[in-house]
């Protein structure tokens, strides 16, 4: 209703415009929704009907994207430039769409995280010097649950791995605590793999509660050595600071 309230205001700006970016992002398969991602393409068809060019970028899809939007995507004028963010997506996509679809870093890499007087994620800075100054690695473990992997397992190969890495510390990072639908809260995974593990082996652990500010905690990962992520969002915060990462989950 809001998106039809405001239509002609769309259109007028449409009208004024040579160009229209759409930011592509993760929803572009429909996996999050049909919703935002139609809404997207509606815009670029009118904008494309109506003379402007139109740029849909940094985009990833998934092996099994929403039929309805694989052909909504399929039936846009070719005129409209749909930009991937990474190999798999840009495979994905020029198999299903079956149209030209460029190659492109992430705009991810183009940002600077917004730097503060005051840290609010200090404590675990701190935490992790602590650790280093007494003979440990500090690893960075963010996870991804989803229905492709089976969550007791995920918490077993997590367990197993501060058990058997004994001279590593682990900071474990939630994505997002969504709590609904197929989008589980994370944090509570994370607390679950906690509760896991050994007393003695909790003691070289500790977990960033959420929500916490992403600028601040783009300067906690740089003080991992390195760190094991099954989020493409974690792992490109870990590229842009030059942190060796680890992959458990494609993207």
């Amino acid at each position: 209703l809001h998106f039809a309230l405001n239509f002609p205001i769309v259109l007028g700006a449409f009208w004024r415009s040579k160009r229209l970016i759409i930011l592509g992002m993760d929803v572009m398969d429909g996996h999050y929704g049909l919703f935002s991602v139609l809404h997207k393409i509606v815009l670029a068809y009118v904008a494309a009907f109506l003379g402007v060019q139109v740029d849909i970028i940094n985009c990833s899809f998934n092996t099994h994207p929403s039929r309805i939007v694989v052909f909504a995507l399929r039936n846009l004028p070719k005129k409209v430039c749909i930009v991937a963010r990474e190999p798999a997506s840009h495979a994905r996509m020029t198999k299903f769409l079956s149209r030209s679809i460029p190659l492109a870093a992430d705009i991810t890499f183009l940002y600077s995280p917004e730097i503060h007087s005051k840290n609010s994620l200090q404590q675990y800075i701190d935490w992790i010097q602590e650790e280093k100054n007494r003979g440990q690695y500090v690893i960075g473990l963010n996870i991804a649950d989803n229905h492709s992997f089976p969550t007791e397992r995920l918490i077993d190969m997590c367990v197993q791995t501060i058990h058997d890495m004994h001279q590593a510390s682990f900071l474990l990072v939630p994505h997002a605590k969504y709590d609904r639908g197929n989008l589980p809260n994370e944090e509570t995974l994370l607390q679950r793999i906690l509760l896991s593990v050994s007393d003695e082996e909790r003691k070289r652990c500790k977990i960033i509660n959420l929500p916490c500010d992403l600028a601040d905690l783009q300067y906690v990962i740089r003080h991992f050595d390195c760190a094991l992520s099954g989020r493409m969002h974690f792992a490109l915060g870990m590229l842009a600071t030059a942190v060796e990462s680890g992959t458990w989950q494609g993207v």
